[in-house]
């Protein structure tokens, strides 16, 4: 499995935003009774692979390459 992610300062903050909750702009129509909602989209390991790449972006929006160096901890604590 693979997990592309902004850059932040460390590894984990990363990591934390990618599973962040986000509110998607516009409306959500439900296929099933037809409504219109405002939708979230939340990512969250149900099981952990045996093997995960973590790909950082190290570009910004403007396409500028982020030469900052990423700090990282072997031991992560994700508890949220």
């Amino acid at each position: 499995m693979t997990m592309s992610l902004q850059y932040k300062s460390t590894l984990e903050k990363a990591i934390r935003d990618h599973l962040s909750e986000e509110t998607i702009d516009g409306l959500y129509k439900c296929e099933k009774c037809g409504r219109e909602s405002k939708a979230k989209v939340k990512y969250e390991f149900v099981r952990l692979p045996k093997y995960l790449m973590l790909h950082i972006k190290r570009f910004d929006s403007g396409f500028n390459k982020i030469k900052s160096n990423l700090e990282y901890n072997s031991r992560l604590d994700l508890s949220m």
